[in-house]
């Protein structure tokens, strides 16, 4: 019967972590969204004017979409790991 209780407990703490990884998640992209606005218009320039995308700019957009990706599957409990910034994800690219 105390093993029911600590799964319940568990599974309760669980839920609101992902709670607290959507509202924290949520503000971060809010905010992510106006940048990635911005610089949507800047690319779109530099392609009007030199017919070449800025590599930067397409590099930071798919890290963008690659941890809203992430977020979304944690929450929807999809999968079990950790998006920004509850993760290691910015150390993954600085091996030395």
């Amino acid at each position: 019967m105390k093993e029911g209780k600590t799964v319940r407990q568990r599974k309760g703490e669980e839920i609101f972590f992902r709670i607290i990884v959507l509202i924290v998640n949520w503000i971060i992209f809010y905010f992510w969204s106006i940048l990635i606005g911005i610089l949507l218009l800047i690319n779109l320039i530099i392609v009007i004017f030199t017919q070449k995308t800025n590599k930067d700019i397409g590099d930071f957009a798919q890290v963008w979409v690659s941890e809203l990706t992430k977020t979304v599957g944690y929450v929807f409990f999809v999968s079990d790991e950790k998006p920004f910034p509850f993760s290691d994800s910015g150390n993954r690219n600085k091996k030395g």
